[in-house]
């Protein structure tokens, strides 16, 4: 997009919705799209958050995923003028189970990465679908993760010493294949007192747009993508799904976050979120 069209885009949604001031407010980039005059834009609209994708440094593992154009030149320019604005936290995110990547050149790549000192890395590890497992993997997942194995090893522990490396710390405390994610941040972290996230730790709205994205409504509404992205937009494709929410589904999202972020509920946020006494709203969770 160019800004032109990035102002079209956010001028009507601002004059629509109001948000939170001190929530998160984050735009996804390609590192080869990123553009000086675009972050002015951003900036007008108070987004405090960036993320990209970057995946891999090693050229032939790129060349495979159909991202043969980026160089690490390219992401690091366009991390030099992010960081450069003093406007935006930064996140980029890495894969580890790429065809043809290993445990060697995954952690050169974190290494190589961090040594950039973005905000924060999040790795994902690749989710095998039913066609890439018959592309690849004749249709068998074990053999997948088998493979996948073999290949990385004990990456975890590893890249929790590249990590430490550049003074940055992470979660999960011990980084295993098997995780959902891994988050590798720096200190000072950017705080937001509301985050975009699939379990946000409290009950807010989001407005969310992208083709993975899910916006919601607290306690009302979630939209979910129905199937595959599109190969072409269509008026008539029906792209979402709404979900209707209820309060107390809510306070169990709640309760599940706070044990994974804090592996404890704390007596004082529930009643200051929901104005009840969280033991006698969901014994059930707390017991459990």
């Amino acid at each position: 997009m160019e800004p032109r069209q990035l102002e079209g885009l956010l001028k009507p949604l601002f004059s629509r919705y109001s948000f939170c001031a001190t929530g998160e407010r984050t735009f996804e980039f390609n590192p080869f799209s990123v553009r000086a005059d675009k972050l002015k834009v951003l900036e007008r609209y108070g987004f405090n958050r960036i993320s990209m994708g970057v995946q891999s440094f090693r050229p032939d593992v790129l060349k495979r995923e159909n991202r043969g154009y980026q160089t690490y030149e390219t992401v690091a320019k366009a991390i030099g003028l992010i960081l450069g604005r003093g406007r935006f936290a930064l996140n980029v995110d890495l894969l580890v189970g790429l065809r043809g990547d290993g445990q060697g050149s995954f952690l050169n790549t974190l290494d190589a990465l961090l040594a950039l000192k973005p905000n924060m890395v999040t790795v994902y590890p690749v989710k095998a679908t039913v066609p890439y497992l018959d592309r690849h993997y004749c249709g068998d997942a074990r053999r997948f993760d088998e493979d996948v194995a073999r290949r990385y090893g004990d990456v975890g522990p590893r890249a929790a010493a590249v990590a430490r490396k550049h003074g940055y710390f992470w979660r999960p405390e011990r980084l295993s294949l098997q995780d959902n994610d891994w988050l590798i941040k720096r200190e000072p972290a950017p705080k937001f007192d509301y985050v975009y996230d699939d379990i946000a730790p409290h009950p807010v709205s989001v407005f969310a747009l992208g083709p993975t994205a899910r916006s919601r409504i607290a306690g009302e509404l979630v939209c979910r993508q129905e199937g595959a992205p599109a190969a072409g937009f269509c008026p008539t494709d029906k792209v979402w799904r709404g979900l209707r929410l209820t309060r107390r589904w809510e306070m169990r999202k709640f309760v599940l976050r706070e044990l994974l972020d804090r592996g404890a509920l704390s007596p004082a946020r529930f009643p200051g979120l929901f104005g009840r006494d969280q033991r006698a709203v969901i014994p059930e969770a707390l017991n459990a």
